[in-house]
């Protein structure tokens, strides 16, 4: 890729993956506490830095389809 963006790198397959997982894991614990967040999305942001070039941070933010009380809501972010 070579940071021309113009197609996927392998650093934005691991930014991807981390959502991925961590997505993975919440649902798992939603499942325990019977909610269904089906069609809920994420929001990946690749910080990457230079010389030599590698990824410095990973924002992920999460868009629920449901409303989630702040002890739902804080027992999903733990999990993840």
């Amino acid at each position: 890729n070579n940071g021309k963006g113009e197609a996927f790198s392998p650093t934005d397959t691991v930014a991807n993956g981390l959502a991925s997982c961590m997505f993975t894991v919440m649902g798992i614990k939603a499942k325990d506490l019977e909610i269904d967040f089906s069609g809920s999305t994420a929001h990946v942001t690749k910080i990457m830095g230079t010389e030599p070039r590698r990824i410095t941070e990973i924002h992920v933010s999460f868009h629920f389809t449901i409303n989630p009380s702040e002890k739902i809501k804080t027992v999903l972010e733990r999990t993840a």
